[in-house]
Protein backbone atom coordinates (compact mmCIF):
# COMPACT_ATOMS: atom_id res chain seq x y z
CA UNK A 1 0.00 0.00 0.00
CA UNK A 2 0.95 3.65 -1.05
CA UNK A 3 1.26 6.11 1.86
CA UNK A 4 -1.58 8.57 2.49
CA UNK A 5 -0.48 11.37 -0.05
CA UNK A 6 0.66 8.82 -2.94
CA UNK A 7 -2.71 7.10 -2.55
CA UNK A 8 -4.57 10.54 -3.14
CA UNK A 9 -1.76 11.25 -6.22
CA UNK A 10 -2.35 7.64 -7.45
CA UNK A 11 -6.24 7.58 -7.74
CA UNK A 12 -6.32 11.31 -9.06
CA UNK A 13 -3.92 10.02 -12.24
CA UNK A 14 -5.91 7.34 -12.43
CA UNK A 15 -9.20 9.41 -12.62
CA UNK A 16 -7.58 11.56 -15.51
CA UNK A 17 -7.05 14.21 -13.03
CA UNK A 18 -5.00 16.78 -15.48
CA UNK A 19 -4.70 18.74 -12.21
CA UNK A 20 -2.58 15.57 -10.31
CA UNK A 21 -0.19 15.27 -13.53
CA UNK A 22 1.09 18.32 -13.97
CA UNK A 23 1.42 18.24 -9.95
CA UNK A 24 4.48 15.51 -10.15
CA UNK A 25 6.07 17.90 -13.35
CA UNK A 26 3.84 15.80 -16.59
CA UNK A 27 3.17 18.63 -18.58
CA UNK A 28 2.02 16.59 -21.61
CA UNK A 29 3.40 15.32 -25.01
CA UNK A 30 6.14 17.08 -26.07
CA UNK A 31 5.15 20.03 -28.65
CA UNK A 32 5.58 20.30 -31.76
CA UNK A 33 7.74 23.23 -33.16
CA UNK A 34 6.53 25.20 -35.61
CA UNK A 35 9.50 25.19 -37.59
CA UNK A 36 8.39 21.84 -38.57
CA UNK A 37 5.36 22.98 -40.40
CA UNK A 38 6.92 25.74 -42.29
CA UNK A 39 9.41 23.59 -43.97
CA UNK A 40 9.45 23.99 -47.91
CA UNK A 41 12.24 22.43 -48.84
CA UNK A 42 13.88 18.95 -47.86
CA UNK A 43 17.22 20.89 -47.60
CA UNK A 44 15.49 23.04 -45.27
CA UNK A 45 15.82 20.55 -42.47
CA UNK A 46 19.94 21.70 -42.20
CA UNK A 47 17.81 24.67 -40.36
CA UNK A 48 16.26 22.96 -38.07
CA UNK A 49 17.59 23.11 -34.08
CA UNK A 50 19.11 19.79 -32.88
CA UNK A 51 15.89 18.83 -30.89
CA UNK A 52 13.23 19.74 -34.04
CA UNK A 53 15.36 17.54 -36.00
CA UNK A 54 15.41 14.50 -33.25
CA UNK A 55 11.69 14.55 -32.91
CA UNK A 56 11.09 14.88 -37.00
CA UNK A 57 13.72 11.70 -37.79
CA UNK A 58 12.12 9.26 -34.68
CA UNK A 59 8.97 9.20 -37.26
CA UNK A 60 11.25 9.32 -40.65
CA UNK A 61 11.66 5.24 -42.19
CA UNK A 62 15.32 4.95 -42.38
CA UNK A 63 14.52 3.54 -46.00
CA UNK A 64 12.96 7.07 -47.03
CA UNK A 65 16.04 9.00 -44.86
CA UNK A 66 18.89 6.83 -47.12
CA UNK A 67 16.90 7.50 -50.57
CA UNK A 68 16.38 11.20 -49.66
CA UNK A 69 19.62 11.93 -48.79
CA UNK A 70 21.59 10.72 -51.66
CA UNK A 71 22.30 14.06 -53.56
CA UNK A 72 21.65 15.95 -50.94
CA UNK A 73 23.98 19.32 -49.57
CA UNK A 74 27.02 17.92 -47.42
CA UNK A 75 26.00 20.57 -44.37
CA UNK A 76 22.65 19.14 -44.47
CA UNK A 77 24.00 15.32 -44.01
CA UNK A 78 26.54 16.89 -42.12
CA UNK A 79 24.14 17.96 -39.94
CA UNK A 80 21.79 14.84 -40.09
CA UNK A 81 24.83 12.64 -39.20
CA UNK A 82 25.37 14.84 -35.99
CA UNK A 83 22.19 14.46 -34.73
CA UNK A 84 21.91 10.75 -35.17
CA UNK A 85 23.48 8.00 -32.83
CA UNK A 86 27.15 6.72 -34.48
CA UNK A 87 25.52 3.62 -35.24
CA UNK A 88 22.70 4.88 -36.91
CA UNK A 89 25.18 7.14 -38.56
CA UNK A 90 27.15 4.54 -39.77
CA UNK A 91 24.03 2.46 -41.34
CA UNK A 92 22.50 5.27 -42.90
CA UNK A 93 26.10 5.95 -45.15
CA UNK A 94 26.05 2.06 -45.69
CA UNK A 95 22.20 2.37 -47.02
CA UNK A 96 23.48 5.38 -48.70
CA UNK A 97 26.31 3.76 -50.45
CA UNK A 98 23.83 0.68 -51.20
CA UNK A 99 21.29 3.26 -52.89
CA UNK A 100 23.62 5.11 -55.21
CA UNK A 101 22.12 5.14 -58.12
CA UNK A 102 18.67 5.13 -57.71
CA UNK A 103 16.72 7.41 -59.82
CA UNK A 104 16.02 11.32 -58.94
CA UNK A 105 12.24 10.55 -59.08
CA UNK A 106 12.58 7.77 -56.06
CA UNK A 107 14.89 10.61 -54.38
CA UNK A 108 12.13 13.34 -54.83
CA UNK A 109 9.05 10.70 -53.51
CA UNK A 110 11.12 10.13 -50.34
CA UNK A 111 11.49 13.81 -49.92
CA UNK A 112 8.17 14.40 -50.20
CA UNK A 113 7.22 11.85 -47.64
CA UNK A 114 9.46 12.95 -44.79
CA UNK A 115 8.31 16.80 -45.43
CA UNK A 116 4.37 15.48 -45.33
CA UNK A 117 5.82 13.73 -42.11
CA UNK A 118 7.19 17.07 -40.69
CA UNK A 119 3.91 19.42 -41.59
CA UNK A 120 1.80 16.28 -40.06
CA UNK A 121 3.81 16.81 -36.62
Amino acid sequence: DLPGHQRQAADRLQGGDVAGWQSIGYGGPPQVPAALARLASFEELGSLSRHDLELLLREVEAADLIVALLGSSPMLQKRIFWTVTDRIGGYLRKGMAAEAGAPPAETEAARARILEIARRL
